[in-house]
Parts: C-alpha cells; sequence; structure tokens
C-alpha cells in the first residue's frame, strides 16, 4: 500500500469519483485475530470473528443444541433448522459489525441462557416471519484446505464478493479492487453504517473443528451469506446423525434467505409439501447452492478423511 502501486490505485479510484487518500491506504493494516470458539455436542468449532459471520454459525448451532434432533422426523428438523437459521441472520443484521466501531459481546450471544431463550421462540406448527435481510447476495468465493505430514492445517478463504468485484482496475499493476463495500448498510446508527477506515459485515469464514484439545478437522463452505447456514448444517448432518464429510456436502441443501426457503431441486419433495404447510415460501434457485470442501481427522485410525462438493470445480487429494 505504498509507492507506486498504492499511487495507481489512488489514481485510478480518484479519476471515477472516489475520495481515498494515501493516508487511507497508509493507515490499513492486516490483523492476527484470535477465533471465537462453541462447543456443540463436545465438539469445538472454531470461527472467524467478527466482522465476519462465523459467529452466526455457532448461533444457529447453538439453538439446535437445545433439541433431540436424532428423534425428529426429517420434516421436523429442516422447519428447526430453518427458523434457527432466520434467527441467527436476524441478530447479524441487527448487530454484526467491525468490533472496533461496535463492542459486540459474543459471550452474550453464546451463553447459553440466551440460546435457550432463542430456541424457545421455534414454533414447530408454523414458520416465522421476520424483517427481511438487506444484505446483498454473493456467489463468487473459493475455499481450499490443506493438511500436511506434521498437522500443520490451513483453512483458507477468498472473494471479491461479486464476479471481478467491483470490476474496477488499477491500470499499471493490474490490481483488481473487491466490492465488500457492498457489505455496509445507510442505516443511521446502525452498527454496521457506512463510515471511513471500518471494516464491512462479511460472510467469508474458513472454519475449524477440534475435540479433547486435538485439531480434527478443517472445513468451508461457499456461497457468499449463506455460509454460516452451511457451516451450521453440514456440522449437524456429521455430528448428529454421523454422515461422512462427502456424505454431508453431497446432501440437497435449503438456505432461508430472508423469509424464503430456497431449495435445490433434488430435495425431498415430502418435506418440501410439508414446509409449505407450516408457512414457509419456497423458492427454486437455477443455480447449486454454495460448494464446500473438508478434512477430516480419524485419530484412532490415524488417516485424513477429504472431501469436495460437486457444485464446484475442486477435488480431494492425499498423498
Amino acid at each position: 500500500y505504498n509507492g507506486w502501486v498504492a499511487d495507481d490505485m489512488l489514481e485510478k479510484l480518484n479519476s471515477i469519483g472516489g475520495r481515498h487518500t494515501k493516508n487511507d491506504f497508509i493507515n490499513s493494516s492486516a490483523e492476527w485475530v484470535k477465533p471465537i470458539s462453541q462447543n456443540y455436542r463436545n465438539i469445538k468449532i472454531h470461527e472467524c470473528p467478527p466482522n465476519g459471520q462465523g459467529i452466526v454459525a455457532l448461533i444457529i448451532l447453538g439453538i439446535l443444541e437445545n433439541f433431540n434432533v436424532k428423534n425428529m422426523s426429517k420434516n421436523d428438523y429442516i422447519h428447526l433448522f430453518c427458523e434457527a437459521v432466520k434467527i441467527g441472520y436476524l441478530l447479524r443484521d441487527q448487530y454484526l459489525a467491525d468490533t472496533n466501531y461496535n463492542k459486540l459481546s459474543v459471550t452474550s450471544f453464546l451463553n447459553k441462557k440466551s440460546l435457550k431463550k432463542y430456541a424457545s421462540k421455534i414454533d414447530f406448527k408454523k414458520a416465522i416471519s421476520f424483517e427481511r435481510s438487506d444484505f446483498p447476495d454473493h456467489p463468487d468465493t473459493i475455499y481450499l484446505t490443506v493438511r500436511d505430514k506434521n498437522g500443520m492445517t490451513i483453512s483458507f478463504i477468498n472473494s471479491l464478493f461479486d464476479p471481478f468485484g467491483s470490476g474496477i482496475t488499477a491500470p499499471k499493476s493490474g490490481v483488481l479492487f473487491h466490492s465488500r463495500g457492498r457489505g455496509f448498510n445507510l442505516i443511521e446508527g446502525h452498527p454496521n453504517e457506512l463510515f471511513s477506515n471500518k471494516r464491512p459485515l462479511h460472510t467469508i469464514i474458513p472454519a475449524m473443528i477440534s475435540k479433547k484439545n486435538k485439531l480434527i478437522g478443517s472445513f468451508g463452505v461457499m456461497g457468499g451469506q449463506y455460509q454460516a447456514a452451511g457451516h451450521a448444517y453440514i456440522l449437524s448432518q456429521m455430528i448428529d446423525f454421523g454422515l461422512s464429510p462427502q456424505e454431508a456436502l453431497d446432501l440437497p441443501r435449503v438456505f432461508p434467505n430472508s423469509n424464503t426457503l430456497d431449495i435445490e431441486k433434488n430435495f425431498d419433495n415430502a418435506i418440501i409439501k410439508d414446509l409449505v404447510s407450516r408457512g414457509h415460501d419456497i423458492n427454486f434457485p437455477v443455480s447449486p447452492i454454495g460448494g464446500g470442501q473438508i478434512i477430516l481427522v480419524d485419530i484412532e485410525k490415524n488417516i485424513l478423511i477429504g472431501a469436495s462438493d460437486f457444485r464446484k470445480d475442486g477435488c480431494a487429494i492425499g498423498n
């Protein structure tokens, strides 16, 4: 962010109406952050802290933990999952932001009393409607995870938010500007209101899981704002129902996108009819919902289990 590359970016932005200064680049720096975590049925889930939406995945799982989902019908489970997601995303839209501007208490959202309160709001006979989210959809994300022979593990995700980001390129350096500023809102006084030198609410959340202080997995689920719901869904399928990583990724998906359920076309029709009877609005998106990659460590057998989602380019490779 210094020298001729910074000058090139600054000149391009200012030429099209930007109000950036050299200090905006100079004062910007990456941060090492401590992950947030929460136990789900004795498995610890590690997520990126706010201003990312990893906390939303933990809220959804924390709500699910209040129920014996193994003994539920599939219909009840999917309804419960959808309602838990709607509550998690409502909290996201109301409170999640750059913690330098919003002293969000992570523990206040993840304590068992609060999660039990959220869980008690779920009606198994009727879908709850909330104010519609104005957070923009954005599908263009890549995720990868790698583990070496020494156990060093990387969980990595990257996104420009939209295809080719903002569509603006600095001409000399070739730097392509992302468009994550779309994650802000213009609501006066809101924690995520647009402001200078502030990071927007973002959706990209690489994750890991551990048990008894040993890392047992790394994973990511792509798909823009679907990611938090995707994390909760994939983990619940593996932890609650014993599915393998590949089986969990291959399952047809549902995503409560505001008050409408985006459902993949190969979803169980009987479950869809039941969801409609409970008041859910259904939408069948043209494209698949998200994507994902997982490495799971089987400590007892001393093997790694890799899985890659068929919905996007990718493969699981071991050596």
